[in-house]
């Protein structure tokens, strides 16, 4: 009989071979998922703002409380939902109830456990004199989340000056990490924990037994194919913004930085959507623009800057559609001109998927960041010959998965939901 493990582990491979997200999930259709998904973006398009009423989430089927549970993990939502189940401001039936209380309390665990190993981490780099901004969710669970473990996080992000890593790799070898993996695009480096689990424990609940990484930036750029990477810049390093993670002082990125990163990584991950980043991303405009610490006309400056138009428009575009009015119009517009029309197509389709990760997957999104023949060429060059995939045996699996794709309609040319 088989365990839980092996069973996660069988579906883990079927995915990596098929490319076929519902492999993931066999005992469940893609209709219930569908619909799940459906039910979580309704509530949370309603209490996205603090003043929103209560509201209750709506399923007819008692028998769906797997399919929510899935779709809470897959959305990254379900810590969120069930915190907002605990404030009153969600009602739930009790299936349902049970299920979100079981993410949000293993949201808690895996927030205790990746903000004690910073603990670790930021003052042994300060003694060494190394420099570290917290990126992603351990800098934005702390500031703009009800609290730290309502934004699930899969890794640490840490971002220190590129004069400084080899500094930074000392200290963090002493403290018990090891390099175990340096990426081909773009300067990170992914270092594992000796305590750490390295098996995926669980596809449902993102739990502390999931494998962790602390990744370990020396840049904040992105590489989408050969010749096409854009980033923040240098400048980036000095607008810093101080805050307490546990009494522990740490810094993360300040506005307009914090805005524009958060938008070029959600864009990046289009097609593997996961609604928490919109809210998230939402969150830090909203609260940022009340304070005043965030302008409209700053954010635009550094985008223009840095030529970065195209690569945000899908994460603000998503945005003004689950919660309307609250991207600038002038902003919004010179994204949508600098998009391709594929990344239109894309990002349409996320849409009308109810910013969910696509199950049919297509030409278009390899294409969608080129522009112009000389990208394209590229792009397609890298699609053919990832650079990534060194060894002969993993470009063959790689080719099967997408014939197979294509032969059982898991795949498209053009994007379409």
């Amino acid at each position: 009989m088989n365990t839980g493990k092996e069973l996660t582990e069988a579906r883990l491979r079927r995915w990596l071979a098929t490319g076929d997200l519902s492999a993931l999930w066999p005992d469940c259709s893609a209709e219930e998922l569908r619909s799940a998904h459906s039910a979580i973006c309704r509530v949370t398009r309603a209490l996205l703002c603090p003043r929103g009423e209560a509201m209750e989430l709506r399923i007819d089927n008692p028998g769906m409380a797997r399919a929510l549970g899935i779709a809470a993990f897959a959305s990254g939502m379900g810590p969120l939902l069930g915190w907002w189940a605990v404030r009153g401001r969600l009602r739930v039936t009790p299936p349902f109830a049970q299920v979100l209380a079981e993410h949000l309390e293993h949201g808690r665990r895996r927030a205790a456990l990746l903000r004690g190993q910073l603990k670790r981490v930021l003052p042994a780099l300060e003694e060494a004199g190394v420099r570290a901004i917290v990126l992603k969710g351990l800098h934005t669970g702390s500031v703009y989340f009800p609290e730290p473990g309502t934004r699930p996080a899969a890794d640490i992000d840490v971002l220190v000056e590129p004069n400084q890593y080899a500094a930074a790799a000392k200290v963090l070898e002493r403290i018990g990490f090891t390099e175990s993996r340096k990426t081909a695009f773009g300067r990170r480096s992914e270092w594992s924990w000796a305590g750490s689990q390295q098996a995926v424990a669980s596809l449902e609940l993102e739990t502390a037994e999931n494998p962790w990484h602390l990744d370990l930036h020396t840049a904040l750029e992105r590489w989408y194919f050969r010749g096409l990477k854009v980033g923040l810049g240098s400048d980036a390093f000095a607008a810093t913004s101080p805050f307490v993670m546990e009494g522990i002082a740490a810094r993360g990125l300040a506005q307009p930085y914090l805005a524009t990163f958060l938008a070029l990584h959600t864009s990046y991950e289009l097609v593997r959507m996961r609604l928490i980043r919109l809210v998230e991303l939402l969150w830090v405009i909203l609260e940022d623009r009340a304070k005043g610490t965030l302008k409209w006309r700053d954010l635009r400056s550094l985008v223009e800057e840095r030529q970065l138009e195209r690569f945000v428009y899908p994460a603000l575009a998503l945005c003004e559609s689950l919660l309307p009015g609250s991207i600038d119009p002038e902003i919004l517009h010179l994204a949508e001109r600098a998009a391709t029309p594929r990344l239109r197509r894309v990002t349409r389709q996320v849409e009308e998927e109810n910013f969910a990760p696509l199950m049919r997957r297509s030409l278009d999104d390899k294409l969608m960041w080129a522009r112009g023949t000389g990208q394209c060429l590229l792009n397609l060059s890298e699609w053919i010959l990832p650079s990534d995939e060194g060894e002969p045996l993993d470009l063959l699996r790689l080719y099967w998965r997408r014939v197979r794709m294509f032969v059982r309609g898991k795949a498209t040319v053009k994007a379409v939901p």
